[in-house]
């Protein structure tokens, strides 16, 4: 709301993220980091984006559960 109480809306018939608009990698990296980061720290965060990423590399998915603090 503006401070002279005008309210102004927009209509958005879908959002990033919808199976017709998917995320980019880099969109799917930008926000998990940003919900991750306050959490795990950056460092841990970027670990974690990374082992997802290679998953399928993974000799062990303890790793992974060690990363995120399960």
């Amino acid at each position: 709301m503006q401070q002279d109480g005008r309210r102004f809306e927009i209509y958005v018939p879908y959002v990033v993220g919808f199976p017709s608009h998917p995320m980019s990698k880099a969109d799917v990296e930008a926000k998990a980091l940003e919900l991750m980061t306050p959490r795990l720290g950056a460092g841990r965060a970027r670990d974690v984006v990374a082992a997802v990423w290679n998953i399928e590399g993974l000799a062990k998915g303890g790793r992974l559960s060690a990363l995120i603090g399960v």
